[in-house]
């Protein structure tokens, strides 16, 4: 399935997305991504270790704003997307609230990780 993974830009490792990926209920077959520092990226590595493709999105350069430019995004993924994995923290991350709410409307598989970032790196 074409899975859209998105989350928080506050990790920069991949010790609380892996399980999550690993575990999904489908098998991914092209991983989605807004390319961003942060969860997106490490689904990027994700998928490269995994021997999966990945698309990677990019931001309107002609609008400065990420509260106005990511909720465009995200629909563009979300109309290539097949299921989607959130990993945040439930907080005011912007845009992520909206795409769990669009992928449910849409009845797009969901998994919808929302748990406390650990921002510690892999071996400390």
């Amino acid at each position: 399935m074409r899975t859209l993974v998105a989350g928080t830009t506050r990790i920069r490792n991949r010790l609380q997305l892996d399980p999550v990926l690993n575990d999904l209920p489908w098998k991914p077959t092209l991983v989605l991504s807004a390319g961003l520092i942060g969860v997106a990226r490490q689904a990027e590595c994700w998928a490269a270790e995994h021997r999966l493709p990945f698309k990677r999105f990019e931001l309107e350069k002609s609008i400065t704003n990420r509260s106005q430019s990511l909720p465009r995004l995200y629909a563009q993924m979300l109309d290539e997307a097949e299921a989607v994995v959130l990993l945040w923290s439930g907080g005011d991350e912007i845009g992520l609230q909206w795409l769990a709410d669009e992928a449910s409307k849409r009845g797009l598989p969901l998994v919808n990780s929302v748990q406390k970032i650990s921002l510690r790196l892999r071996g400390t």
